[in-house]
């Protein structure tokens, strides 16, 4: 008798009873599977994808004895669940469960098998899961194409979607190289194109940086210059990607093995060249590349823009780093003085533009520099008339102008710093108008003329101020005090401030609401006891506090602060200490005492003026400053008096509150938060009253509840005839 070696016969029956679980295991499993099929229905959309996740767990640890799905499903049923899971993403939690679904399909040995028609043919028409998942391109989805291209492994039939995308396409598009070499094997065009507005499959290739499925394809005869539906050839889709400079030379050195000529200039639809696309990129090596291979520098496309043009252009190079455009362009003139070509560095698009206009509007100083030491001309115009200088001014990179000033120095290039645009502005109006007072002392110090200087109009103010907006009492502050020091700079470089400068800057003020709240201005909140506490606590200049500022009168304010010392103090971001209640009120405040002084004095010139009394203006123009202001104003009290229909006009002049006079397009208008009657005596005044001297006789009636006499009757609410003075502003 034998002997039986116990060890073996153990094992024997340990794999008896592995086999018997997972026999049963399988069996489990199946008997499952077959109870969601029966209870899905296919034509409801919510039903297919709760059998999907029910699969999805189900086949999670099922990897021995795979079923034969054709035996529980029905091959239309199997391409839904394929379609399906090619949709089945969890993006919040970045998963992919149906890339598992599929991987389990193709594990099983399942393949797709072609119908055929009567004569034994073979359909190309036909959308597969591959057409849907080759049009969703995301992290994850190459693993899914190669498996379903095991489920559809009939590469002798190119299936073409509806929309022109073939099994072949997708092939190209994911790098599967061993699938488009067997198509290649079986007689696949290399160049087939099923839709006009489908990309070439060299195209698609190159468009997703596959190498070895580029070289696959040139080698057998696909066109290295055929261009596609916008005109772009495949080397304008290479120039286009970003981070990818080996694929350049892989498809240069492919093209020369399949004896072509790669057409380095050729033109896209809108005109623009490989090396524009490579310039906006700022692929620096790819544009050595093209240079190296006679790529023409001076091509500009449809809207005259050169490769200069598209490394300059902010637009154009989706916020590329200062530094990033610097480099590009380095290398792009000492590659073109290697290669001893001529550079048209004065170049202007359609617009006039030159690259160093492009380059100043982006702020890019070392690009700018590099553009001036090449040659650019520093007072080149554009189509609108700007020169560089204009540019500068007008951009939020004003700071430029010193290092562009000094680099022009140096280059022996005087800049036009008079030059008008096409609106007729210089520089030094429009460092005005845009209220930057240490780009105009920058422009007064590099030798701008302040002789034939005119101020700005509204329109031009508005145009640059369209910028600042409103939103919080804190901006007030910010623009007001950018106003007044702009003003100030302007009378300490000798400038001699005209009465419609002055109505100019108080229509400015007029339009950014600063009057609103001021005759309803509650004084009391300066009480407040947290006012108080933060006031003191607040030091606005090294020997002043806020304490002492808001309660000081404006006169001695003005003194001690000046327009500059309001600027800082609203950057010091101070403010913010201020309580919300308070703080509307606090701002009001000091702009109030800010703009007072300067109200103040153009309102008596106005006023003076305003009764004929031109050489009285003049005259008083020193003296009215020195004059108390109670003395003045019972001036002006006199002479309403003796001009109204109205027996007396209450004009405080003594308490704190304001009095505001306007006259707006030759109406006198009264705002006082004291006395209502100064409000309506306004509609009384007669017409004629205002400028004739010699009728305030016939005019002074005494009225009776109000009325004027029949001699002069006055028109309530019409305009009184103002040609000199069209608006009056007397804050006090």
């Amino acid at each position: 008798m034998p002997k039986v070696d116990k060890k073996s016969e153990k094992r024997s029956r340990n794999g008896a009873t592995d086999m018997q679980h997972v026999d049963t295991f399988t069996q489990n499993k199946l008997d499952r599977l077959k109870c969601f099929r029966e209870k899905v229905n296919w034509e409801i959309e919510g039903e297919r994808l709760m059998f999907l996740k029910n699969l999805g767990h189900l086949i999670a640890d099922w990897k021995l004895q795979l079923p034969k799905l054709r035996t529980i499903f029905q091959p239309e049923e199997i391409e839904l669940i394929l379609s399906d899971a090619c949709d089945y993403r969890d993006v919040e939690k970045g998963t992919y469960p149906g890339k598992r679904i599929i991987n389990f399909i193709a594990r099983t040995g399942y393949k797709d098998e072609p119908t055929v028609d009567e004569n034994g043919r073979t359909s190309w028409l036909r959308t597969t899961p591959l057409h849907q998942a080759g049009r969703n391109v995301f992290p994850g989805s190459h693993g899914v194409v190669a498996d379903l291209f095991r489920i559809y492994d009939r590469f002798h039939v190119n299936y073409t979607d509806q929309y022109g995308l073939t099994h072949f396409d997708v092939a190209c598009i994911f790098g599967c190289h061993s699938v488009v070499q067997k198509c290649l094997n079986l007689g696949q065009d290399p160049n087939c194109l099923s839709h006009p507005t489908v990309d070439s499959p060299l195209h698609l290739a190159v468009a997703n940086g596959h190498k070895k499925v580029v070289e696959l394809l040139l080698g057998r005869g696909a066109y290295a210059n055929l261009p596609n539906a916008s005109g772009n050839t495949p080397l304008h889709v290479i120039c286009n990607r970003i981070n990818d400079d080996d694929l350049v030379e892989v498809f240069f050195d492919a093209a020369v093995r399949s004896d072509q000529i790669v057409l380095v200039d050729a033109l896209n639809s809108k005109g623009r060249t490989p090396l524009h696309l490579a310039a906006m990129r700022i692929n620096t090596r790819v544009t050595d590349l093209l240079l190296r291979r006679d790529a023409d520098p001076n091509l500009a496309d449809a809207e005259g823009s050169t490769a200069l043009h598209y490394v300059s252009n902010p637009l154009r190079t989706g916020g590329t780093s200062g530094q990033n455009k610097f480099k590009a362009a380095t290398l792009f003139f000492d590659r073109i003085g290697k290669l001893n070509r001529a550079l048209r560095v004065d170049a202007q698009d359609n617009l006039g533009n030159t690259s160093l206009h492009l380059a100043l509007n982006a702020g890019c100083e070392p690009l700018a520099v590099t553009l001036l030491k090449n040659g650019v001309d520093p007072n080149l115009a554009n189509g609108e008339g700007l020169t560089p200088v204009h540019v500068i001014c007008q951009s939020k990179y004003d700071a430029l102008i010193d290092k562009f000033l000094e680099i022009t120095n140096e280059q022996l290039k005087p800049v036009q710093m008079d030059a008008r645009d096409g609106l007729g502005r210089t520089p030094l109006q429009i460092s005005v108008a845009y209220l930057k007072p240490k780009l105009f002392d920058t422009l007064m110090d590099y030798g701008a003329d302040l002789s034939t200087f005119v101020f700005p109009i509204e329109d031009h103010f508005y145009k640059s101020c369209v910028k600042f907006e409103i939103k919080e009492d804190m901006d007030k502050l910010y623009l007001a005090s950018r106003i007044m020091v702009v003003v100030e700079r302007l009378t300490l470089r000798g400038y001699k401030l005209k009465q419609s400068d002055a109505l100019t800057i108080v229509k400015l003020f007029q339009k950014f609401k600063f009057f609103e709240n001021w005759s309803y201005l509650d004084e009391n909140w300066r009480e407040d006891k947290r006012i108080v506490k933060i006031a003191r606590a607040t030091m606005i200049a090294p020997n002043l506090s806020l304490y002492e500022l808001i309660r000081m009168p404006a006169e001695d304010a003005k003194k001690q602060y000046t327009y500059l010392d309001y600027y800082n103090f609203w950057r010091s971001g101070e403010l913010k200490k201020i309580p919300a209640k308070y703080l509307g009120a606090c701002i009001s405040h000091l702009c109030k005492m800010m703009m007072k002084e300067f109200f103040w004095r153009w309102a008596l010139q106005c006023f003076w003026l305003l009764i004929g009394c031109r050489q009285h203006a003049e005259s008083r123009e020193k003296s009215d400053r020195a004059t108390p202001a109670r003395i003045i104003y019972a001036d002006i009290n006199a002479w309403i008096y003796r001009r109204s229909a109205v027996r007396q006009i209450y004009i405080d002049g003594y308490c704190p509150s304001q009095q505001i006079i306007v006259l707006a397009r030759g109406t006198l208008f009264f705002r006082s938060s004291l006395d209502r009657r100064a409000r309506r005596a306004s509609s009384y005044i007669p017409r004629r009253s205002i400028f004739r001297r010699d009728d305030h006789r016939s005019s002074a009636g005494r009225p009776t509840n109000g009325r004027s006499s029949s001699s002069s009757r006055p028109t309530r609410g019409r305009s009184c005839p103002a040609t000199r003075a069209q608006a009056l502003v007397i804050a006090h």
